[in-house]
């Protein structure tokens, strides 16, 4: 019996959703009477429909969709496929812009180059919900995407935006397949224009670029920012904003701008949770990533793991944050970013406001009640295999790559890779700026 799994996650803006099923996409060599498919709407599995169904979801969020054949199987060894639908609870963006646009300001030089990205506009409404031009502006950075994307510098950008952390994830609060991280920010846009703001996110496209590139394209969509603020007459100020890695380009960004007496019409300038004097990934959790994608990967298992590495952990931005870097030769650029943020300081023409989401009390991380100590350890892995009484000739190499990570064996379970993270030596308990 053949059988696919269900497309990828798809971003819907409304609770009544209609599933169509191409009878094109149809492949039978085998009869599916059995196909049986739950959408997640709590009424349990039904017969997978011949053509379309509408499903009405009780609210907005994730649902997993789960297709299964029902061959009388029980439970867990029924062939399944799954997927999840994600009713977002905000239309798209008024507009889209994107970066980096040509601005009638003054000049500011980008020796350091310039990224690339989107600006996602959502404008407020006036009294009559009518959408009216750009008055009001808050500008949003975001943070640093940890998923992999299409080179160790850009994500992937479709029509949601670019990376996990595009319009749609917004307004639903859900972050791909990966489940409702940041539930409550599905309402935080919306409040924010009923408050009378215009919202603006930069969705960094370069989003693993160095912060003096994304920087600049920040200080660019200022300029646009402001040069729109003067065509519609408005005599609204900025307020610029950055989450974690966001925060330091902002920071970069509008200080930079104040360095060269450029104006970017700013009163306020936050920051949340940015790693003002460094980031904390544990050495060991990292060489765990670097050793099983590239030390211990002879079928190619560790593949996700060599770009998380490759293309996240050792991005040009992550080098320049992480106080502690697997590759020693990063120290240099963690010294040298380190400096030029402690010489250009924080801005200083606008109010700055820091948050953080963190114990005031310095106490560490616990898990199941128990306080993560130095030298603890973070997690391990052993990957074996069954090593038959009778080796055919077939499988003696992959037990000569068993012999040669991990010393003989015998008969029976045999470890390929071992590996384990531990924390640092010494706990890093609080950080000021």
């Amino acid at each position: 019996m053949a059988f696919a799994a269900l497309n990828a996650v798809a971003y819907v803006p409304t609770p009544s959703v209609t599933f169509y099923i191409d009878p094109n996409y149809r492949v039978l060599n085998s009869n599916m009477a059995n196909a049986e498919i739950d959408f997640g709407d709590g009424n349990g599995f039904v017969p997978l429909p011949q053509d379309s169904i509408t499903v009405i979801y009780p609210n907005f969020g994730a649902y997993t969709l789960i297709l299964r054949i029902n061959d009388g199987c029980n439970g867990s060894e029924c062939l399944t496929a799954s997927t999840k639908v994600i009713i977002v609870q905000a239309f798209p963006p008024s507009e889209t812009i994107v970066l980096p646009q040509t601005v009638n300001s003054c000049v500011v030089p980008i020796p350091e180059g310039i990224g690339e990205g989107l600006a996602h506009v959502y404008l407020r409404k006036d009294s009559m919900q009518q959408i009216i031009d750009l008055h009001k502006p808050l500008i949003i950075v975001e943070g640093f995407e940890s998923k992999p994307g299409a080179t160790v510098t850009n994500d992937f950008c479709n029509y949601y935006g670019c990376g996990n952390l595009n319009w749609a994830t917004l307004s639903s609060g859900t972050f791909g397949l990966e489940g409702t991280p940041m539930d409550s920010i599905k309402q935080f846009i919306d409040s924010l224009r009923y408050d009378g703001y215009d919202v603006i996110v930069l969705d960094l496209k370069t989003n693993r670029a160095s912060v003096e590139k994304n920087g600049n394209l920040l200080i660019n969509l200022i300029q646009y920012v402001n040069n729109r603020l003067q065509n519609n007459g408005s005599q609204e100020e900025l307020i610029v904003m950055g989450a974690s890695m966001g925060g330091l380009i902002a920071r970069y960004g509008v200080r930079k701008m104040e360095i060269v007496e450029c104006c970017h019409n700013t009163r306020l300038f936050a920051t949340f949770s940015s790693p003002h004097k460094g980031a904390n990934i544990p050495p060991g959790l990292q060489q765990f990533l670097y050793h099983l994608g590239h030390g211990q990967n002879p079928l190619g298992k560790g593949d996700d793991a060599k770009k998380t590495y490759d293309m996240v952990l050792n991005s040009p931005v992550a080098r320049q944050m992480l106080v502690y870097h697997r590759d020693g030769t990063a120290a240099i650029e963690r010294a040298n970013f380190q400096s030029m943020l402690d010489s250009i300081g924080l801005p200083q023409e606008c109010r700055i406001v820091a948050l953080t989401n963190g114990s005031e009390t310095a106490l560490g991380q616990n898990e199941k009640g128990v306080f993560l100590q130095p030298n603890g350890k973070l997690l391990s892995t052993d990957i074996s295999a069954l090593a038959p009484g009778f080796i055919p000739d077939i499988v003696m190499p992959v037990l000569e790559i068993g012999r040669i990570i991990n010393g003989n064996f015998n008969s029976g379970n045999f470890s390929m890779v071992y590996s384990e993270a531990y924390a640092l030596k010494k706990a890093l308990q609080h950080i000021q700026f």
